[in-house]
């Protein structure tokens, strides 16, 4: 019995010290520009210890965006969508993303909150 709890502790703690678990999950915001609203869910996930995403604009039609050069260092999460021409930067805090979205030479406030913790 001490080993089954030792084993599942250490397995709480080990999932604890990777900080990449802090954002891996569905997120959902709203991002106005141009006088309209579109809604924006991010999907990060882990893929062997790295963090791989997508993007998606559920008002704009379906489909996903590959997210590309996506980390989380120090509770800031960046991410660039090359074929949208835009970039994310946000910071972690109180379990939400505060941050802007750059595209276009304008720059716009996107706020993320956590759906779903993949």
């Amino acid at each position: 019995m001490k080993a089954v709890l030792a084993i599942f502790f250490g397995m709480i703690l080990m999932g604890q010290s990777n900080p990449n678990n802090r954002v891996i999950g569905i997120w959902d915001g709203k991002l106005e520009a141009g006088g309209a609203t579109y809604r924006l869910v991010v999907h990060i996930r882990s893929d062997e210890g790295k963090l791989t995403g997508a993007m998606e604009s559920p008002d704009q039609g379906p489909g996903e965006i590959p997210v590309e050069n996506l980390k989380f260092e120090k509770d800031k999460l960046t991410f660039t969508i090359t074929a949208a021409g835009g970039s994310y930067e946000g910071t972690l805090k109180d379990g939400k993303l505060e941050g802007k979205w750059s595209q276009g030479g304008g720059t716009f406030d996107l706020n993320l909150t956590m759906r779903d913790k993949s």
